[in-house]
């Protein structure tokens, strides 16, 4: 292909490591001098079906919603300041236990200020108090689910599975048609069941890295990688967010 071809050349000339391709489709054939960098699963939930809740698993999803809702747990939608403000301290919480630098607080005031009326921040309360939450956004007849985040102290509450099914009601009721769960590492099987419990279709995508000897990024047993991890895992949240802000980019 001539853009390949192009971004190729531009890479030479301007000495970058390599170009890498992410496609959310299947390559039926490698493009010339790329090979396979990574693999994901793709997860995507076709919002048209007339009966999405009994798709869901009985136990693991519908059960949880109909807990979330006697708990009376409350969902609100905003991108305001002090939306961004809680939604960066559940990241913070997530990205903590996961042992990884969270995105800086900026990279959400600007994605949201980009993004406009296509972003959309839902915090699930309890007794006023975030305790989880999810990022979408909008594009065409698709809604994107970007980023989530929990306080593990009331995950038995199934405030995670609320929120998806009040943004697949908002969806629907708005005439989109896909929900798009995002990427999910191969060997995070709970992320996939998760997903999978909701009637989310799996399909396998690979991105192409060229030159095919270009360097990967540094593997989760590095000694870096440990440092980092016990880092995150014992930063206070100052720390942290300023742990991610210089780290963010490189490692995550």
């Amino acid at each position: 292909m001539p853009l390949i071809a192009g971004l190729q050349q531009i890479a030479a000339t301007e000495h970058h490591k390599y170009v890498e391709l992410r496609p959310l489709t299947h390559f039926p054939s490698p493009p010339p001098g790329f090979q396979i960098s990574q693999s994901f699963y793709h997860h995507q939930l076709d919002l048209r079906p007339a009966a999405l809740y009994d798709g869901f698993h009985k136990d693991c999803i519908q059960r949880k919603i109909r807990r979330a809702a006697k708990e009376g747990l409350v969902i609100t939608e905003g991108t305001t300041p002090d939306d961004l403000q809680h939604f960066h301290r559940l990241v913070l919480q997530t990205r903590r236990r996961h042992g990884l630098p969270p995105q800086p607080f900026a990279w959400f005031r600007n994605l949201t200020a980009c993004l406009g009326n296509a972003a959309t921040i839902r915090l699930a309360r309890k007794n006023g108090q975030p305790i989880a939450a999810i990022f979408t956004a909008t594009h065409a007849k698709t809604l994107h689910y970007k980023y989530g985040a929990s306080d593990a102290a009331f995950h038995r509450l199934g405030a995670m599975p609320f929120l998806f099914w009040h943004a697949i009601q908002d969806a629907v009721q708005r005439g989109l048609e896909i929900l798009d769960f995002g990427r999910t590492d191969c060997d995070n099987s709970g992320l996939i069941e998760f997903k999978e419990h909701f009637g989310a279709t799996r399909a396998t995508v690979s991105y192409w890295r060229s030159p095919p000897h270009a360097p990967q990024l540094a593997a989760a047993n590095t000694w870096k990688s440990r440092i980092v991890h016990n880092a995150c895992a014992h930063l206070p949240d100052r720390a942290l967010s300023t742990l991610g802000a210089l780290l963010y980019r490189h490692v995550a």
